[in-house]
């Protein structure tokens, strides 16, 4: 007897294939899709993590937390010999302590630097150009015309503190120093994510850094919604403004943070706003003050943190 030659599947068998196929792929994808998510929340815990060493070096060398505005000595009309101090956002300040050779570039001509830092983008909210994505922990929203021995914010609601230019006949500076977290570096936040970033070239508070707020109906309720953790994250702006100037990302159900001991962590978008997050902005709470005004803040703050609240 002779066998019979085959030459192609059937249809039947085609669908079967197509199908062990599909199911096969709805299989694998969310879990590639939940490994590549994790992976870029790994990469924005160990950038934070440096940007966290840089600070740390910071603060041992010159005895204090850089401002969000600090003053560098820039080169004059591109005399190296000639400096003239200038106000640079905190970034520009950290990087003398991450890549000395771009830090000494920026202060030749930081007209000449509008170039992407990486380092401080997470992987899963790429930036171009002077864009950053991470934000510093600048306490309560400036008060402004202020003067003599009220600084524009106090030192206990925030770490990265503005910085003048010039100190003559105005508001005194606040200055940072380890001494003054009272609350403990592990329970303080130095940095995080935030989507409304904006430039790291331009230093003003709601550009480069995050404040949290006391004006709603209690202390979990901020003025506005979006001042909440990753609350309307999809907002395209072009300048800073304040009420954008907290933490967000694109990482599902919260956000990367650095702490001022150098640990990162991830915080859930549901804890509390002032039982948390406000607590963990303070670097001494039961000393935090009104912007401006020399009276205590809320209430609220001479209650203990609860660090099981990190995890609602």
């Amino acid at each position: 007897m002779r066998k019979s030659a085959r030459g192609a599947f059937t249809l039947v068998e085609l669908l079967v294939v197509i199908t062990i196929i599909g199911m096969l792929m709805a299989m694998i994808f969310p879990a590639l899709g939940s490994f590549l998510a994790r992976v870029d929340q790994l990469k924005c815990e160990n950038q934070q993590s440096e940007i966290g060493k840089a600070v740390g070096s910071y603060v041992h060398s010159k005895q204090r937390y850089p401002g969000y505005s600090t003053r560098i000595m820039m080169s004059s009309g591109g005399n190296s010999q000639s400096r003239q101090p200038a106000l640079k956002s905190w970034v520009v300040a950290v990087m003398e302590m991450m890549d000395k050779e771009k830090y000494d570039a920026i202060r030749e001509d930081l007209s000449t630097q509008p170039v992407q830092l990486k380092l401080f983008n997470c992987p899963a909210n790429p930036r171009e150009g002077d864009q950053i994505g991470y934000v510093a922990n600048c306490g309560r929203q400036d008060a402004s015309g202020t003067s003599g021995n009220i600084p524009p914010d106090w030192k206990a609601n925030g770490v990265f503190m503005r910085e003048s230019l010039q100190k003559t006949g105005g508001a005194r500076d606040e200055v940072v120093r380890q001494t003054d977290i009272a609350d403990g570096e592990a329970n303080t936040l130095l940095i995080s994510e935030n989507k409304q970033a904006t430039r790291w070239t331009v230093f003003d508070e709601p550009d480069v850094g995050m404040v949290w707020f006391a004006d709603g109906s209690g202390p979990n309720v901020p003025k506005e919604d979006s001042m909440k953790i990753n609350v309307d994250r999809e907002v395209v702006i072009s300048k800073g403004e304040y009420r954008y100037a907290r933490p967000s990302g694109n990482h599902a159900g919260g956000v990367v943070v650095a702490y001022c001991d150098g640990r990162t962590d991830f915080i859930s978008d549901r804890v509390k706003y002032g039982d948390v997050y406000c607590k963990l902005m303070t670097p001494n709470g039961r000393e935090a003050k009104e912007p401006g005004q020399n009276k205590p803040s809320l209430e609220f703050f001479r209650q203990p943190f609860d660090e099981r609240m990190l995890n609602p």
